[in-house]
């Protein structure tokens, strides 16, 4: 039976884009049962799932700039730029509650996507309490070289970007035949072939298939994108992008552009409201069809 997938890919404070378009799902009232998040995608999608409104957006645009979010002093002092206390304790347990209550009384629930070490597939882990398993959604946010993996249930993860950038595959696999992407680059961006290797060889050398997972992302990450269009082009899919023009690094401080970055989001998401609402409204028609009858024999 088809249902609807919202897939959000990451990209780090590229995601105030994601979190405008969020906002706006959350004020049009669209709920989307079924989500899929990458890295900073995961972090969006747990509090459009609380329905926390707003909360993506004042975390991100009142931190960006505080050196216990990201700073070279976190990764001497821990070995990750971010500052793992600070974003995964600090802030939802105190500075900018999460509502974990309100998450699981949602009948929504995030699939976050990580990448295993050992093995450099992909490692999917749907989130029924932030709580006990926010070490799966850290794990999905932290990126290679500046982040220490993260052990969960015996597999060592980094984020999920390297091995499935935009899981669209994986949320049609999960039955979703129609869904809602976010992407966090403009129209027409494709990722280049990467050059030398030589720095993953050495960072990661006991961990081949990793290596391996990093060499060929950006072939994965252009099919992906095929894919996305092709779906688009079905009318399977409404995919939500940056305008073009709008240049805002993974780590970037300048408040002026984040807030640009959010409301372009929020106003992607209104342009396509219509289309949002009909894929949606498809996708409940679909569930409440009945079966088809049995062929006679």
């Amino acid at each position: 039976m088809a249902t609807m997938g919202l897939v959000l890919e990451g990209g780090g404070l590229r995601g105030l884009f994601t979190a405008g378009v969020l906002d706006y799902l959350y004020d049009a009232g669209v709920e989307i049962d079924y989500v899929i998040g990458v890295s900073a995608g995961a972090c969006n999608a747990i509090s459009y799932i609380s329905k926390q409104r707003g909360r993506n957006y004042y975390i991100n645009y009142s931190y960006s700039g505080d050196p216990r979010y990201i700073s070279v002093g976190n990764y001497l002092r821990t070995g990750s730029m971010v500052g793992e206390q600070f974003l995964y304790h600090d802030i939802p347990d105190r500075i900018v509650p999460f509502d974990h209550k309100a998450y699981q009384a949602s009948r929504a629930r995030l699939v976050a996507v990580c990448t295993d070490l050992r093995t450099g597939q992909p490692f999917y882990q749907r989130i029924d309490d932030c709580a006990a398993q926010i070490d799966v959604i850290r794990a999905s946010a932290s990126l290679p070289f500046i982040s220490r993996p993260v052990a969960v249930d015996g597999h060592l993860l980094l984020d999920g970007g390297t091995a499935d950038s935009i899981p669209l595959q994986k949320s049609i696999q999960d039955g979703n035949l129609l869904n809602l992407v976010v992407l966090t680059r403009p129209q027409g961006y494709r990722k280049k072939e990467s050059g030398s290797d030589l720095g993953s060889r050495l960072a990661y050398s006991r961990y081949p298939q990793f290596v391996a997972a990093m060499k060929r992302r950006p072939t994965v990450y252009n099919v992906t994108l095929d894919l996305v269009e092709q779906e688009e082009k079905e009318g399977r899919a409404v995919a939500l992008r940056p305008s073009a023009g709008l240049e805002v690094a993974r780590f970037e401080r300048n408040k002026e552009k984040l807030r640009a970055l959010y409301l372009d989001g929020y106003q992607a998401a209104r342009r396509q409201g219509e289309a949002i609402l009909r894929l949606v409204k498809q996708a409940e028609n679909a569930r409440i069809a009945p079966p088809a009858p049995k062929e006679e024999r």
